[in-house]
């Protein structure tokens, strides 16, 4: 997923993979050039799929977009606390390895973690994070 530093209402992802922000849902491209070319030669949008952002999503997509931009956010209480309870365990191993800095109920990257800035940002994904494996549905992207 691409993020900007200046504020923008509506991303578009060109390109195979690619991935589309319009504000309340994201939308990512085909992944496979073959079927991408063929969607695009046919006037066709090369979507594979989607997904409508509730409340929650816009919240924390708010938190990972100054932490990817800012490299620091601070978090109400309420939001603080619903972190913790689905994403504890590998916040608590970040801030061992010295990838992150917590203040508070503000986090902080360091240096070291900016080489981890996804895996970081991912924390925040508090949908995946509060459904089992087999029934989070389908993922966009991944770090590996």
């Amino acid at each position: 997923m691409g993020y900007t530093t200046t504020h923008t209402k509506l991303l578009i992802g060109l390109g195979v993979s690619a991935i589309s922000d319009i504000g309340t849902a994201y939308a990512q491209n085909d992944k496979k050039l073959a079927s991408y070319y063929s969607a695009i030669n046919k006037g066709i949008l090369p979507l594979q799929k989607g997904y409508l952002l509730d409340e929650t999503d816009l919240i924390f997509r708010a938190y990972i977009l100054e932490l990817a931009c800012q490299g620091h956010t601070k978090l109400q209480p309420d939001h603080f606390a619903l972190l913790k309870q689905y994403a504890d365990a590998d916040m608590q191993e970040m801030l061992v390895d010295g990838l992150l800095e917590l203040n508070d109920s503000e986090l902080i990257i360091t240096d070291k973690g900016k080489l981890f800035l996804r895996n970081i940002c991912h924390l925040m994904d508090i949908k995946a994070r509060s459904k089992p494996a087999s029934k989070a549905g389908p993922m966009f992207s991944k770090a590996v």
